[in-house]
């Protein structure tokens, strides 16, 4: 007897045995490893939106905690800015502390991280990124693998946007999930 067939019978036999029903008609839904992270309650987000002037500097310092953190970005502005990222800054003073919001709002987790603005900054540490937007334009955004940076746990990042224009609406969403066991 062709060994598959054989599987498929004892498969079969244990579900009616089990009380058990098969229904055939039905499939099986998948989801992406980031969207089970919004489910387990482990994504969370920090949006705000500022008006800058030419020459204007908005820092937002990300303090991770004892997890690795998958961070994405997405800022907007009406005119031209440019968006640094930073990696093991040194803070005299973190500032401001921001409310983060778990996506997963059911059933929603503390976040192990916290974002401030208006840290006082000694160095702005390792330049990971650098991007230049404006016009309506954006930078970050909805690409994981081309905008998502995995940062280190218990460091401290700075998130430094300048403005190139006076009066410029400038709107910012960070986003990120905890890589932890569940």
């Amino acid at each position: 007897m062709n060994k598959k067939l054989l599987i498929s019978i004892l498969i079969i036999i244990l579900i009616l045995f089990s009380g058990c029903t098969l229904k055939i008609d039905e499939y099986i839904v998948t989801i992406d490893s980031v969207h089970a992270k919004l489910h387990q309650g482990y994504y969370y987000t920090y949006s705000a939106q500022a008006t800058l002037n030419s020459g204007e500097i908005r820092e937002i310092l990300i303090v991770t905690g004892e997890y690795d953190t998958h961070f994405i970005n997405n800022i907007r502005g009406t005119s031209e800015f440019n968006v640094t990222l930073y990696e093991d800054s040194i803070i005299s003073s973190n500032g401001i502390l921001q409310t983060t919001v778990n996506r997963n709002r059911p059933r929603p987790k503390n976040s192990t991280n916290n974002i401030y603005i208006t840290p006082t900054i000694t160095n702005l540490g390792f330049k990971l990124l650098e991007a230049h937007g404006g016009n309506g334009q954006k930078t970050g955004g909805e690409t994981r693998t081309e905008n998502e940076f995995i940062l280190k746990p218990n460091s401290k990042y700075v998130l430094r946007i300048v403005s190139e224009s006076a009066n410029n609406d400038i709107s910012y969403n960070i986003g990120y999930y905890l890589e932890q066991e569940n």
